[in-house]
């Protein structure tokens, strides 16, 4: 019986020895794992720009800044794959990229790509900015061969020299040096003039050119002729209105003889400016720019009312 007894405790010992409901490990260590920081989680790199796209005129230059936010290791800029027909650089300061892009002078507007590459030690991200780059001068041209082609289809481009006329042939009657049967014979030779300016200034475009400048606009539109070409075209209407213009300017002087309160117009010289279409606006015979404004010399200070009539302008 006793030897029983003892039989029984050592087998109870060597269970509990062999981990059967213990809380310790082989190694006398705790089951459960150490307290401490969380391991860090690194971010992959995110790029944004200042600038999603751009506009700029010829001989213009712009500066747009990249930011580079949890940058691993050393940063870089790729700007090699940019082909195109301006010039683009960069500086790094910090996790801030300026890229400089210019434009030189240009023949035809462009909208083209500006590829970017930055790289860290772990990310590379490529970005694409878009340019809308503007030939400036051919913008100006075009917009004097808008405005000439709309003098022809409305047939305003002689109205200054038509008021400056009539306010000649006016200013005679009022001050008594001509009479009422002169001043209506002006009128009648002025008609006269006008019929004639218009059938060689206007109805020639009318009936043959309009439809081709408007092809030429088009053309120019879409890069298929340049700048040089357009204004080409403008010079060419230019110079047949300023010489359908020849009868208006006789019948225009014929007045002014009249009378010596009236001065003679030495030219009509027909062109384009941001005022309006005009022979006397941009002809150095009767006054000069003054920055953005056109200032009649004192002998034609009529023509200063006359040209910025509302019937004129543009």
């Amino acid at each position: 019986m006793k030897l029983k007894a003892i039989y029984c405790l050592l087998a109870l010992t060597q269970v509990t020895a062999c981990g059967g409901g213990s809380d310790a490990n082989p190694s006398g260590g705790s089951v459960n794992p150490a307290t401490g920081a969380n391991p860090s989680v690194t971010k992959d790199m995110t790029v944004t720009s200042s600038i999603e796209a751009i506009t700029l005129g010829e001989n213009e230059e712009v500066i747009f800044n990249l930011t580079a936010n949890d940058v691993t290791g050393t940063l870089s800029v790729d700007l090699t794959q940019y082909t195109g027909i301006g010039f683009v650089s960069s500086t790094i300061n910090g996790s801030t990229i300026s890229v400089t892009y210019s434009l030189p002078e240009m023949v035809n507007n462009k909208t083209e790509e500006i590829p970017i590459i930055i790289k860290d030690s772990d990310n590379e991200i490529a970005l694409n900015i878009s340019s809308n780059a503007i030939n400036t001068s051919g913008e100006i041209i075009l917009n004097e061969v808008e405005a000439l082609r709309n003098a022809i289809v409305q047939r305003t481009a002689y109205n200054d020299i038509l008021l400056a006329a009539k306010s000649y042939s006016t200013m005679q009657y009022l001050n008594g040096d001509i009479s009422k049967s002169t001043s209506i014979k002006q009128s009648e030779n002025l008609e006269s003039a006008k019929s004639e300016a218009f059938k060689w200034g206007f109805d020639t475009y009318l009936d043959v050119n309009v439809t081709e400048i408007d092809e030429r606009i088009v053309s120019y539109e879409n890069s298929e002729i340049s700048e040089q070409e357009l204004e080409i075209l403008s010079f060419s209407i230019s110079d047949s209105l300023t010489n359908g213009a020849t009868y208006l300017i006789d019948a225009a002087n014929s007045i002014a003889d009249k009378s010596s309160s009236t001065p003679s117009l030495p030219s009509y010289i027909v062109s384009a400016s941001p005022i309006g279409v005009s022979g006397f606006i941009d002809n150095e015979q009767y006054g000069f720019w003054d920055k953005e404004n056109w200032v009649f010399n004192n002998d034609y200070q009529l023509l200063t009312h006359v040209v910025n009539s509302p019937c004129y302008s543009n």
